[in-house]
């Protein structure tokens, strides 16, 4: 079981080149750690920390660094805090499937988003991931045959990772009708 720490904060505001952090009370003892963690991050031009307001002000390079880009460095430390989509809602319970989901989601983006800074090329963990789980089920399939039960649940977790990982947030699947619907041809319609 994945245990994810406590929302410790949200982002206030994000403009080109700058994103503005502000923390809870309880974890302003945070700042100065937060503080030295970013003023060394490649990208990172400047930090400013409000010890009364419990804010940091972040200016980076922008667009090389990104909003999600200063939310991951400060997740390397241990503490979340939520971006201004998910700061409307507020920092009670996540209102979309589960937490573990969403948070399966956006470490998946992050990894994404790290691996091509590195590497230059885009990756699309979101699809190569699924497709190497439901590689391993063929594989099971093949070799084992239908008999073993390990090919096809690797074979459908991957189907549904893919499904999972590739859904529009604030989508849901559309349901098709019982029965199509069939629109009358009227003479002036059909030419004739």
């Amino acid at each position: 079981m994945i245990i994810e720490p406590p929302t410790s904060g949200q982002v206030v505001s994000v403009l080109p080149g700058r994103v503005r952090l502000r923390l809870r009370d309880t974890d302003r003892a945070l700042l100065p750690r937060i503080h030295q963690h970013l003023v060394f991050q490649p990208g990172v031009r400047k930090v400013t920390v409000n010890e009364m307001t419990g804010s940091i002000l972040v200016h980076c390079d922008h667009p090389s660094v990104s909003c999600q880009d200063i939310l991951s460095m400060v997740y390397d430390l241990g503490v979340v805090v939520r971006d201004v989509e998910e700061a409307s809602e507020g920092l009670g319970p996540l209102t979309e499937s589960n937490g573990t989901e969403k948070n399966l989601i956006a470490t998946v983006d992050d990894l994404d988003r790290r691996l091509s800074a590195v590497t230059g090329k885009n990756i699309d963990l979101k699809v190569l991931l699924p497709l190497a789980v439901s590689s391993v089920g063929l594989r099971q399939l093949i070799v084992e045959g239908l008999g073993e039960m390990s090919g096809l649940l690797l074979l459908w977790i991957g189907v549904d990772m893919f499904l999972r990982l590739n859904r529009r947030r604030g989508t849901t699947p559309r349901r098709r009708s019982a029965s199509p619907k069939i629109s009358a041809m009227t003479p002036a319609s059909a030419g004739g």
